[in-house]
């Protein structure tokens, strides 16, 4: 049987612990899936020029933490990832040479020239206050290529809300895009 793989890619200041990433793991670790929660607390983000060099940095980092993982052998193979990390997910995909589900959350510009026409994108997520793209411009892109795009009024980059009830409907949404298939966690 075939072990389906789920990876959680962290933003620069957002990591896997955060409560809805922690939400993620445990409906993938539930399913069956091995969760593998990348981190990138070792790189000094403050002290680089800008995402290109971020990104750099982090590529070998995301080979190391997956070590060991053959991804030809694994069944269903889901990457959820936040900001920097839509772009190391991306990336990852292109060097694996094996279609993951991505689950993009707040993805920056450049991760959507990641996206090619055989890419399974399962949803991307943005707010309509986030600093690095519109969410409007965002729609576009999705609504062009028939993905789901989730656009969380009122919050930011962050994805957070002060009031927990919209807090919970945000990930209640976010948790259905990235639903597990029947059956996915192992396959033969």
């Amino acid at each position: 049987m075939k072990q389906s793989l789920a990876v959680l890619f962290p933003g620069t200041g957002y990591t896997c612990g955060e409560p809805l990433m922690q939400k993620i793991a445990r409906q993938f670790l539930e399913a069956g899936y091995q969760v593998v929660q990348l981190d990138f607390s070792a790189v000094p983000f403050h002290e680089l020029a800008g995402l290109e060099e971020a990104a750099e940095r982090v590529k070998p980092l995301v080979l190391e933490q997956l070590k060991g993982i053959e991804p030809a052998a694994c069944g269903d193979i889901v990457f959820v990832s936040k900001s920097l990390g839509t772009v190391c997910a991306g990336w990852l995909e292109k060097e694996w040479g094996v279609p993951a589900r991505q689950l993009y959350l707040t993805p920056l510009p450049q991760t959507l020239d990641c996206i090619r026409e055989t890419s399974r994108v399962a949803g991307m997520v943005i707010g309509t206050q986030d600093r690095f793209m519109t969410a409007e411009a965002l729609q576009a892109f999705c609504t062009g290529r028939g993905i789901p795009c989730l656009v969380a009024a009122g919050t930011g980059h962050n994805l957070k809300y002060a009031d927990p009830a919209a807090a919970e409907e945000l990930e209640r949404k976010i948790l259905a895009l990235c639903s597990v298939p029947p059956g996915a966690g192992s396959r033969e």
